[in-house]
């Protein structure tokens, strides 16, 4: 148990062996093999649809865009093996009980949901009496045995939901619980400095507590070196699922309430959770670097108030001049808490453009019939 992560990226392809063996993974073989081919399968069926009335080609677009992005993770991660691998046994080694419980359970549910969403999806086709599965996800062709009709449904909803959201997801947790622990670790920095009197706060104890907060920046060059690009193509992913999800939302629902606010629920949720942990997570660093460097300038000038330099020797500048660190995706997306409410504004905002585009097409070609 202690391994999960690693075995679960292992399976994935994007990791190394646990045990440190270059053996190849007949598992992460068959999943990218699975992930790839649903991206084709999906991209299939949306191209088969896209004249059809029902849907909106504007949204058969943002579909099959935000699967590309999802898939693009797959190639990213198989490509920073060597250093994902670094950051889930450094997480292994350092990570408390209560955090890593807290990780495990994410995981369970990460893996749970495409079960659920897959069965509640079709329940729901079958109570409604909707013909999806038959005009949608077999290509048009009617399935006369229920059995395999639904076999076929079930397996491509399955699949689809573990390209997007539970890979990215499984991001998420990773990248989330690594900023966290940085979090905590520059907490009780913080807490020991603020134990230390102006009086006994000598070069040597600044020192030591340097060299603490020096051991975190190297985790945290570990997180941007392994799982920044990664960190921008989920938080593209789920900005793109958002978009389509709200068109689909204000378009389909009066005509079908119960289905649209599912599968919306399903995907635009899990987006929207995935999102704001990689943004709350990784946009507490700077907060507490923050806390910690006020605290630090605090202390020096206190030892100078007291006459304790008479070595001459002073640390003011090196941690004045020192910015504080803000981890990024692919340094185009800066993850602070404050950027979370102009993201989820920007969605919103760009949801309802697109929108008033297709509505004043649509208004246009009943005027001029």
């Amino acid at each position: 148990m202690e391994d999960l992560m690693i075995k679960i990226f292992w399976w994935f392809g994007f990791a190394n062996h646990p045990n440190g063996r270059n053996d190849k993974c007949k598992i992460s073989l068959l999943l990218q093999f699975l992930l790839v081919t649903t991206f084709i399968d999906n991209t299939i069926m949306n191209l088969m649809i896209f004249n059809d009335p029902m849907f909106t080609w504007k949204l058969v677009v943002q579909y099959i865009l935000f699967l590309s992005v999802s898939v693009v993770i797959v190639f990213v991660m198989a490509r920073k093996k060597q250093e994902l691998t670094n950051l889930l046994k450094l997480l292994q080694m350092m990570c408390p009980e209560d955090l890593m419980n807290k990780t495990k359970a994410a995981i369970y549910c990460i893996f749970v949901l495409p079960f659920v969403y897959a069965f509640s999806m079709l329940t729901t086709h079958e109570v409604q009496g909707q013909e999806y599965v038959s005009k949608y996800l077999s290509y048009g062709f009617e399935i006369e045995n229920k059995i395999l009709k639904y076999l076929v449904g079930f397996y491509k909803l399955f699949t689809f939901y573990l390209l997007h959201p539970t890979l990215a997801n499984l991001i998420t947790v990773v990248y989330s619980t690594s900023c966290c622990l940085c979090c905590r670790f520059l907490n009780i920095l913080t807490s020991e400095l603020e134990m230390i009197s102006p009086d006994r706060f000598t070069l040597k104890a600044e020192m030591e507590i340097l060299k603490k907060r020096h051991h975190i920046f190297d985790m945290l060059e570990i997180i941007e070196t392994s799982l920044s690009t990664a960190s921008f193509l989920t938080c593209t992913a789920n900005f793109l699922a958002c978009l389509s999800n709200l068109s689909q939302l204000l378009m389909y629902l009066p005509g079908n309430k119960t289905l649209t606010i599912l599968g919306v629920s399903f995907i635009s949720g899990s987006a929207v959770v995935s999102t704001a942990s990689i943004f709350l997570n990784a946009g507490q660093i700077p907060i507490e670097m923050e806390k910690f460097s006020r605290l630090m300038r605090r202390r020096i000038q206190q030892r100078s108030f007291l006459g304790l330099d008479s070595l001459k020797v002073r640390s003011e500048r090196s941690v004045v001049d020192e910015q504080v660190v803000v981890l990024s995706g692919c340094d185009l997306i800066y993850y602070r808490k404050s950027t979370l409410l102009s993201l989820l504004g920007t969605i919103l905002t760009y949801g309802l453009l697109i929108l008033s585009i297709e509505f004043q097409t649509t208004f246009s070609k009943r005027t001029v019939t």
